[in-house]
């Protein structure tokens, strides 16, 4: 990645704009560009870069091959989303007819709150939220629809379908056979049953539930935080972010139901404050005082200095991402021990890498041959990102550490001059 170029790309974004965007970004080479495409395509943000700079009427300060192959994305990623779409629809129909009470997440559901238009983002899976006890006749009615159960978790259960094949990273805008579907679980309240809190959107003359629009940004910030808490973020989420508080700004009603949930969950306004800091590290500016008042304001102290001092370095991290969300504090429910070992794991897990082919064990040596060469190079691949962002943060920690007793020490001067009852 050529990171000035991906700073200049990001602060298209801002409000308002900078006057001189156009010569920054004409200033840059072709090779500068191709140095980029992978953070961009990674970022989410290809497609809504293109789109800002149409907007700001920027298009002559773009290489000739740059802007094509942008228009080519969007070319292609319209495609896809219409393809997304059809199989959107097929699943919902199929999930309804088995009787299945479900909600959408996140892609077709965030639009037009987080994004005017979805052939703008990239994705790449769907996501639907059910009722545990419903989740075999989920599993029956996607395998009625050739989707396989590939994955398993407390809060999860993930189907694919073609999944013998991995998709080639040059097909990313493009239709392809290989698609992913998400269950969640929900977590709702025990006393209101998800039938009674689904709501209806419509898209091309489609009718889907979703939940609330509460509950969906809500969602969103939970989602941010989740990934935060990772090692990968992916820049467009905290635009489809920023879209969603702009897009609210003026309905006092919506934040105050906002703001009673998080009033009564600590998470919550983490999760909300957490988003709204690094959605303003990555686009400028954009919360009003109010908002900022009681969910930035009210982060914990060493996840404010960690956001200060990492949050740009996530933000701009080439994919897989980086472990430096190891050294975020701890949560105050959290077990120190427990924390620990957590850590450890993280660093350096001992488990082999998850796999990433499906279903060729039937097809013969061949293809099996061939999904060994693919699960060997995903197996290659994490154990580089874990070598070099291991190393990373063994250089980094004792930094990070300094950096916060640095930024304790006015404090603790202050409590013991209280206790000379000097203050």
């Amino acid at each position: 990645m050529h990171r000035p170029l991906a700073d200049a790309i990001l602060a298209t974004f801002y409000f308002p704009p900078a006057e001189n965007h156009g010569a920054r970004l004409a200033s840059f080479s072709t090779g500068a560009w191709a140095d980029t495409y992978r953070w961009l395509d990674a970022s989410g943000l290809a497609i809504y870069f293109l789109d800002r700079v149409k907007t700001l009427g920027l298009e002559v300060c773009l290489p000739a091959t740059v802007l094509q192959r942008l228009e080519r994305n969007l070319n292609d990623n319209r495609e896809r989303t219409a393809d997304n779409l059809a199989e959107f629809v097929r699943i919902n129909r199929a999930l309804t007819a088995a009787g299945i009470t479900f909600v959408n997440l996140k892609g077709i559901s965030l639009v037009p709150h987080a994004c005017a238009d979805p052939a703008l983002r990239v994705q790449l899976d769907v996501d639907l939220l059910i009722e545990m006890r419903q989740i075999q006749s989920c599993a029956l009615a996607l395998a009625a629809l050739d989707y396989v159960l590939t994955g398993v978790s407390a809060s999860v259960w993930e189907f694919k379908s073609d999944a013998s094949t991995m998709p080639s990273i040059n097909d990313l805008y493009r239709p392809k056979p290989q698609r992913s579907v998400e269950i969640h679980f929900d977590a709702g309240p025990p006393s209101m049953e998800l039938a009674r809190r689904r709501e209806w959107s419509t898209w091309e003359g489609f009718s889907f539930p979703v939940l609330s629009d509460v509950e969906r940004f809500i969602a969103q910030a939970a989602h941010v935080l989740k990934h935060m808490r990772g090692e990968w973020m992916r820049p467009s989420w905290l635009l489809e972010f920023r879209h969603s508080v702009l897009h609210w700004k003026d309905d006092r009603a919506f934040w105050q139901q906002v703001r009673e949930q998080a009033v009564v969950d600590r998470e919550l306004q983490t999760a909300i404050g957490a988003a709204v800091v690094l959605a303003t590290i990555a686009f400028g500016s954009f919360a009003w005082e109010e908002l900022s008042s009681w969910t930035v304001d009210a982060l914990d102290p060493g996840l404010q200095l960690w956001l200060d001092c990492y949050g740009r370095t996530v933000i701009m991290a080439d994919y897989p991402g980086t472990k430096l969300y190891l050294l975020q504090p701890a949560t105050s429910s959290a077990n120190n021990a427990a924390q620990r070992r957590t850590k450890r794991h993280k660093l350096l897990p001992l488990h082999n890498a998850p796999r990433v082919v499906y279903g060729a064990a039937e097809q013969g040596a061949k293809a099996r041959l061939r999904v060994w060469r693919v699960q060997m190079g995903y197996f290659l691949f994490r154990l580089r990102f874990h070598f070099v962002e291991g190393w990373r943060y063994v250089l980094e920690a004792p930094r990070w550490k300094k950096i916060v007793a640095t930024a304790q020490q006015p404090r603790a001067a202050l409590i013991a001059a209280d206790e000379r009852g000097l203050l």
